[in-house]
């Protein structure tokens, strides 16, 4: 009984570790695609702007131009706002759904001007967590500011973690079955090798009663058997 119980535990503790860290595993694999997906999405729309934006900022003449821009571009799925700034973080134009916190120039965005080169990154502002991906802007050889895109990244987190919980019962149901069988099977060897003489009686156990058990004759020739008698 106590083999049976320790063995009871082991398995449980051995199945509930790998179902927890397959399931982790699966969730993290799932984040780091989404997020992956979510960069180059904001890739391939920031060259774009970039190749419209760049020719508005010579002059402050083209301001107008320049908001009306980024508010056709600003509608995009999770997208939830663009902005661009001059070299000095000063605001040059962004949309009305820019999040408060982005009204400013981010640090990644800064980042972008010194280094004269795009940057990306997840931001936790506000309880939420955001995708901001910066872009320098230049002119021939002068550089004349950047622009920022920002995506909510909110539903990265919230897609692993139900992806992780089905994962993980999907995982315990299977890896559950698979230690019960086990266990079965084990019981039932341990059961077998404690009683060994209920595999010696059971031809007696399921004979009919009254019927005498017979034993299996001999098939040596009854020459041979003579020739034995008389040795």
């Amino acid at each position: 009984m106590r083999i049976t119980l320790r063995l009871i535990l082991s398995l449980i503790v051995t199945s509930s570790a790998v179902v927890f860290i397959s399931a982790g595993y699966q969730a993290r694999q799932e984040r780091v695609r989404l997020q992956g997906e979510l960069e180059r999405r904001a890739a391939v729309l920031a060259d774009t702007l970039q190749e419209l934006a760049e020719p508005l900022l010579e002059g402050d003449e083209r301001l107008g131009d320049l908001q009306r821009l980024v508010d056709r571009f600003g509608n995009r799925e999770r997208l939830a706002g663009i902005a661009l700034y001059a070299t000095d973080g000063q605001p040059l134009a962004f949309t009305q759904s820019l999040p408060q916190p982005f009204r400013t120039l981010p640090p990644l965005a800064e980042e972008a001007i010194q280094a004269d080169d795009a940057r990306n990154g997840l931001l936790e502002v506000g309880q939420k967590r955001w995708h901001v991906f910066a872009l320098p802007m230049r002119r021939e050889a002068s550089l004349l500011g950047a622009l920022v895109l920002i995506h909510d990244a909110s539903y990265i987190e919230t897609h692993a973690t139900q992806l992780w919980r089905q994962s993980f019962i999907r995982l315990f149901f299977h890896v559950m079955f698979i230690a019960l069988v086990t266990l079965l099977i084990v019981q039932w060897r341990i059961s077998s090798v404690r009683s060994p003489e209920k595999s010696r009686i059971w031809p007696r156990a399921w004979w009919p009663r009254g019927q005498p058990l017979r034993r299996k004759r001999s098939c040596v020739m009854p020459g041979r058997r003579a020739g034995r008698l008389s040795g």
